[in-house]
């Protein structure tokens, strides 16, 4: 998932057998909740604006949307790359996925160029943004399609990442409307066990039931989700 996004994504999680779900975990903090000429500020000089567009909005490539992701699980996530738990499968330059990160925010002697308390004060803005709205897709899957993609999220996703991807658990990512292309790479790199961090083990199991196939279909399933909607 990621994805990464973040990502930003662990993408998809779980389901907790056959017992109840877990309560969901709290919202992410209100807008007037932290210091947001701050928080941007540092966003755009330790690079993340680079990648992650402005306002977590718009990111490059296969990086994954920011805005209203959970918190919690970016603030894992970056901690995770930066201290090299996170790594991940090849990009588009056959680097390790996180290695552009990784590169920007720690210098050649090994110094952090963000500090712990700086990486939370850009993980609660960020997080109270709102999440960007997913673009109609060129080409809509057809019915059967659709309705075979919404069962395979209920049946392996739905009790961590919530209804759609919209209300994930604490320690889970947001990942309706998540760009598809970060989706899939972050499916891909825990099948193949290049990324292990955080919940992938747990998911190994049910990711690795699917093929190429069954994650391009569940990836445009989840991204065509709204995370605005209630």
């Amino acid at each position: 998932m990621m994805v990464v996004v973040a990502a930003a994504l662990g993408v998809h999680a779980p389901a907790h057998a056959q017992g109840a779900a877990p309560a969901a975990a709290p919202a992410a903090p209100a807008a007037g909740a932290v210091d947001a000429a701050a928080a941007r500020k540092l966003y755009l000089t330790r690079s993340c604006i680079a990648c992650h567009g402005k306002d977590g909005k718009k990111a490059i490539q296969d990086y994954p949307e920011l805005a209203g992701q959970r918190a919690d699980y970016m603030v894992a996530q970056v901690e995770d790359i930066l201290s090299g738990k996170r790594v991940g499968g090849p990009d588009a330059s056959g680097n390790p996925r996180a290695k552009g990160m990784r590169g920007a925010l720690i210098a050649p002697d090994g110094a952090r160029r963000v500090t712990a308390d700086e990486v939370k004060l850009i993980s609660s803005w960020l997080a109270s943004l709102e999440p960007v709205k997913p673009a109609a897709a060129p080409t809509p899957p057809a019915p059967d399609k659709l309705a075979a993609a919404e069962k395979m999220y209920v049946e392996k996703c739905e009790a961590c990442h919530g209804p759609k991807g919209a209300a994930p658990q604490e320690g889970f990512p947001l990942i309706a409307g998540q760009k598809k292309a970060y989706i899939v790479a972050q499916m891909t790199d825990i099948k193949s066990k290049a990324r292990a961090n955080g919940q992938s083990e747990a998911m190994l199991p049910f990711v690795a039931e699917l093929s190429d196939a069954d994650i391009d279909l569940l990836a445009t399933y989840i991204s065509a989700q709204d995370p605005t909607s209630k």
